[in-house]
């Protein structure tokens, strides 16, 4: 066998190695690609589920709070309603008091930050009245419920209501006592850090 032949045979037998070696490399990478992707897709789809999952979560808590809170701003003003003409109406104590209980459990389960804010300091202040009636502070007891009411319903829908509206209703001297019911109203909004849309002006 000459050198002509062995290299005729040699080299193109180099070459199909060659081509094997980076066909295989290839190959590899491919491959290596492949679950790359599958990993980065499988990564992905399980981000969505995730997301798609506390998405539909949210909005069952959304739902059960709603559903929980929806007529607590009409049953809170029902409730001062009939507390304040409890006596004419000959409704017992330990009536408004479970009535009143009742609104308090619900708010402060479902209730948002705010709202278990606004009956927190307005109880609290309750207790200090029930001890020493003279620190009766005005018109404050009457601006909490209002307030507490305009508050729920904002949290339900969205909705920030001026909270001198129901004031103009139930108080026959609104007008003159106007500039009270203002300063009680702006500083409790003050002091609790509540909505700025809830701040009252000669103007409402």
């Amino acid at each position: 066998m000459d050198g002509t032949t062995v290299i005729s045979i040699i080299i193109p037998s180099l070459v199909t190695i060659a081509g094997l070696i980076i066909n295989y490399r290839q190959t590899k990478q491919n491959f290596k690609n492949q679950l790359d992707n599958q990993s980065q897709n499988f990564q992905n789809e399980l981000s969505k589920q995730k997301i798609d999952f506390e998405n539909e979560l949210s909005k069952q808590k959304r739902g059960v709070l709603l559903e929980q809170m929806a007529t607590v701003p009409y049953d809170l003003i029902k409730f001062y309603n009939r507390m304040i003409d409890s006596e004419k109406n000959k409704v017992s104590q330990p009536v408004l008091i479970k009535e009143m209980l009742d609104l308090y459990s619900r708010i402060f389960a479902y209730g948002t930050e705010d709202a278990i804010k606004i009956m927190a300091s307005m109880q609290s202040e309750n207790y200090i009245i029930a001890a020493d009636i003279e620190k009766d502070n005005g018109l404050r007891p009457l601006v909490y419920f209002v307030l507490l009411a305009c508050q729920i319903k904002y949290d339900i829908t969205g909705i920030a209501i001026c909270p001198i509206r129901w004031l103009q209703i139930k108080i026959n001297d609104y007008d003159k006592r106007k500039p009270e019911l203002i300063e009680a109203n702006n500083q409790l909004v003050k002091e609790l850090g509540l909505l700025e849309a809830f701040m009252l002006n000669v103007s409402n």
